[in-house]
């Protein structure tokens, strides 16, 4: 193609560029006009007589209104008919003017069609000459050098021809460099090119229309191959035989060929020389990822530096296959990188012990100090897959609490050793800073006060102080930024341990109830005034809590009242209970002479006695003589029937103290609840006394049976 083809065609397409622009300002005219054309249709005002019926109608009115009597309002409508008619004059004359403008502006209109049409001609004409230079400077020859030819096509060829939505018609063009259009109605085929192109296309086409159509299968192996690498080896193949038309299947690993008898054996032939195996990995979701690479750029670098075909196609479980399609060699060698590949990336896990105070360090505000130690081993490592965090195990059936935390550390297996180990000196120097002191068990409370109070203000003194108790190991660490902190909370921490001391005490299981009860309340108020505090401890001790000095001396004033209140107990009969309650009764007595206190506790039916030891055993002696009796004293109980009861004791009790009279010595209490008499006294005073009470039951009611004894019987008879 020569220099001024060149230049004829820069100029045609400055020529095609300017007559495109005046297009379209005529266009945008054109446009305007219209507009203009209807305002002016919008306007018109039509009259629907001409000028010359006008003037006949007034020459009417005119006339009957000078040659006839008319009354007055009828000569004025007359009048006003006229004047309407006149009007309708000037319309007429006006709408001539409007009209012609109607017309001026389509004349105008039409004009520029006209031209819009020339400059449409003109384009047109451009187009083809540039075309026709586009055509020959791709062509490499000379727009002299450019012929035509028409090709007849089988009207049932013409689709295969064309293909869907142009394809092969486009696919032609590409590969022989002319210019082709399908004439359905004709059935031609028209190219334009020069004569090496035009042959190319006629043969093509040819091939084509004088084809044969065969299937061929193909091996797993060459399949894979074709289709691997960006499909370079299927579009060299397609390229090496541009007279066949190819059309390779994905999934059912058939061919198509299309075209002459020999072209097709020669496609044939060039696949039977592929030389390849096919090797398969199955690997997980993620070594999928790991092994194509962002966008593709890992499995495209391994393509390029073996020269294999690689497919990844997923599976079911999350797992995926790779095929790996080439020459053996190039195969084995990829298969290796990638298992390499695989293998140095796989996650492998290591756990270090730490304190549970660099675990609550490392979580405290949303973990913001294990994320920024992640951060950084990542960044050390230039990795971006090393992970860090806690073990959250539950503590078994039986196990023991742990004393300290487990760290997990998880990263690819390329940098294990070096991230375990960065991670590993980061808590080694964190826990270098950290203060341990040992506590006994009994002191958590105090450490920690009530809702944590005491804790969270150890945690708060000097600059902050993160605070951790292990209650197994009796241990509390603390780790702060500074020194003064470091001190600040070991000085409160110790102070709290000197005043939470602890004294056991042995107390037997029935002082228990005194001391914690009512009658301890004064005692109790004695040792909180001395800063300690009262614990139970079982049931045989208690705890004394507080400073040695004070808990020292509080045991001694435990001693001194467990002395003051040794306590015996007593029981007695239900029928009893009255009898004991009295003013005078044995227990007034005994408290009286004998220096002790004694109390009725009628829910268990049995009397305490407390104070010192020795009193309280003597005074203990004297109540069961009194309730049960002894070698000189005789206790007897004689049931009444309820009917009796009042007649037996008579008015104000005067058949009591009869009896009492008539038997010396003996006294007698009748319960009323219980419908009892107890007799007590010398034994013989006490029998004879029974016996004149149990004659007297019977003179009250002789109807009334009377439970008694043989001895009893003789006596009564």
């Amino acid at each position: 193609m020569t220099g001024g083809d060149f230049d004829i065609g820069a100029t045609l397409r400055k020529r095609l560029q300017e007559i495109t622009q005046k297009k379209e300002s005529i266009g945008t005219k054109t446009d305007t006009a219209r507009e203009q054309l209807q305002k002016l249709f919008s306007k018109s005002k039509p009259v629907r007589h001409t000028r010359e019926q006008l003037d006949q109608k007034i020459h009417e009115l005119e006339t009957k209104r000078t040659s006839t009597s008319l009354p007055l309002a009828e000569e004025k409508s007359i009048l006003r008919q006229i004047d309407q008619i006149k009007k309708s004059k000037i319309q007429i004359d006006e709408n001539k003017d409007h009209e012609q403008s109607i017309q001026d502006k389509k004349s105008e209109i039409e004009l520029l069609r006209n031209e819009m049409r020339s400059m449409t001609a003109q384009i047109a004409e451009l187009e083809s000459a540039i075309a026709k230079i586009e055509l020959a400077k791709r062509l490499g020859c000379t727009t002299n050098d450019l012929e035509t030819s028409a090709v007849d096509c089988p009207v049932g060829k013409l689709g295969e021809i064309i293909g869907k939505g142009g394809s092969n018609i486009k696919q032609l063009e590409q590969m022989t460099g002319c210019i082709i259009d399908v004439d359905k109605i004709k059935s031609q085929v028209h190219l334009r090119g020069n004569a090496d192109a035009i042959k190319k296309a006629v043969e093509a086409i040819e091939s084509v229309t004088q084809s044969v159509e065969e299937q061929i299968r193909l091996s797993a192996e060459v399949h894979s191959f074709l289709f691997g690498n960006g499909m370079a080896p299927y579009k060299e193949l397609r390229n090496n035989h541009g007279n066949v038309f190819l059309d390779l299947s994905k999934d059912s690993k058939m061919m198509k060929l299309r075209g002459k008898m020999e072209a097709i054996t020669a496609v044939k032939d060039d696949i039977a020389k592929i030389n390849v195996t096919m090797e398969t990995v199955t690997i997980t979701g993620r070594e999928a990822g790991l092994v194509i690479g962002k966008g593709g750029a890992t499995i495209k670098a391994l393509t390029g530096k073996f020269d294999v075909g690689l497919d990844v196609k997923d599976s079911k479980d999350d797992t995926a296959t790779i095929e790996i399609v080439g020459i053996s060699i190039n195969v084995a060698a990829a298969v290796k990188e990638i298992n390499d590949m695989i293998f140095q990336n796989q996650d492998i896990d290591t756990t270090i012990f730490c304190s549970k105070l660099f675990k609550n360090k490392c979580l405290e505000k949303s973990g913001a100090m294990i994320k920024e130690l992640q951060k950084e081993i990542n960044a050390a490592l230039d990795s971006n897959g090393v992970r860090i965090q806690f073990e959250g195990r539950e503590k078994g059936e039986g196990e023991m609490e742990s004393s300290g935390a487990l760290l997990e550390i998880r990263t690819p297996r390329m940098n294990h050793a070096s991230a375990v180990e960065l991670v590993k000196k980061r808590v080694a120097e964190y826990e270098a800073k950290t203060l341990v002191i040992k506590f006994q068990s009994h002191m958590i409370p105090a450490i920690i006060g009530k809702g944590g109070e005491k804790i969270n203000e150890l945690k708060k003194l000097g600059k902050g102080a993160t605070i951790e108790l292990d209650r197994v190991v009796g241990e509390v660490s603390v780790l702060a930024t500074d020194e003064t902190t470091k001190n600040l909370v070991k000085d409160a921490i110790e102070e709290i341990i000197a005043q939470n001391q602890v004294l056991k005490v042995p107390v037997e299981e029935s002082m228990m109830g005194l001391m914690f009860g009512f009658n301890g309340k004064e005692f109790r108020a004695t040792i909180t005034s001395k800063k300690v505090s009262l614990q139970h401890e079982g049931i045989d001790g208690v705890v004394l809590k507080g400073s040695i000095e004070n808990i020292t001396e509080c045991a001694g004033l435990l001693r001194d009242f467990m002395a003051s209140n040794y306590t015996v107990e007593v029981k007695f009969e239900s029928g009893d209970s009255n009898l004991l309650s009295r003013k005078d009764s044995i227990l007034s007595a005994v408290q009286n002479e004998g220096g002790v206190k004694t109390f009725v506790v009628r829910s268990r039916n049995v009397v305490e006695i407390r104070g010192k030891e020795d009193k309280v055993k003597a005074a203990a002696e004297e109540v069961k003589k009194f309730l049960y009796g002894s070698n000189d004293l005789t206790v007897l109980k004689v049931p009444i029937p309820d009917t009796i009861i009042g007649a037996i004791i008579g008015k104000g009790g005067s058949n009591i103290s009869k009896l009492e009279k008539e038997h010396e010595g003996v006294t007698l209490d009748v319960n009323s609840i219980s419908n009892a008499m107890t007799i007590r006294g010398e034994e013989s005073a006490v029998y004879l006394c029974r016996g004149a009470a149990l004659k007297e039951m019977l003179n009250v009611n002789a109807n009334e049976s009377i439970k008694v004894d043989l001895d009893v019987l003789e006596q009564l008879s």
